[in-house]
């Protein structure tokens, strides 16, 4: 994938305006003209896909974006923004789940809005995120096995 890819938690704002992301590991691509987002940088989770998968995960959240959006999420098992973060950024997600079913993490891919169509986007970068996010938790079992893994 020629993508900048990353991992995020779900937190809350510092400034109280509500729940936030914060990216906490990332690859930025291989390209001239790519999207980095840097770990320990923050964005309010309603406006990331990332951050809508979270919010998604969490019992009887329904977000500013209304109950729709958030169920919509729910029933794909992934988040697509498009163009609401920053103009022409395009991001994919889906959650990252611990050994008792919760999500705890998100990972995502951005990139260009203008390179594909949302649907081209998803055949794209679906497969390689749900397999990342499979051994991401294969990872979290084991590590669960011998300390706890707390989550913000």
């Amino acid at each position: 994938m020629r993508d900048s890819a990353s991992l995020a938690v779900l937190t809350t704002d510092a400034a109280g305006t509500g729940p936030s992301v914060r990216y906490v590991a990332g690859t930025p691509a291989a390209r001239i003209m790519s999207v980095t987002i840097s770990p320990g940088s923050r964005a309010p989770a309603h406006a990331t896909a990332p951050g809508r998968v979270l919010l998604a995960a969490r019992p009887a959240h329904h977000g500013a974006d209304g109950p729709a959006l958030l169920d919509g999420v729910r029933a794909d098992g992934h988040a697509l923004v498009d163009d609401e973060l920053e103009a022409g950024l395009r991001s994919v997600a889906v959650a990252v789940r611990d050994r008792t079913g919760r999500a705890v993490a998100a990972v995502g891919v951005s990139t260009h809005a203008a390179g594909r169509a949302p649907a081209a986007t998803r055949a794209a970068v679906l497969p390689a995120l749900r397999e990342t996010a499979v051994a991401i938790e294969a990872d979290l079992r084991v590590a669960g096995r011998y300390l706890p893994v707390p989550v913000p």
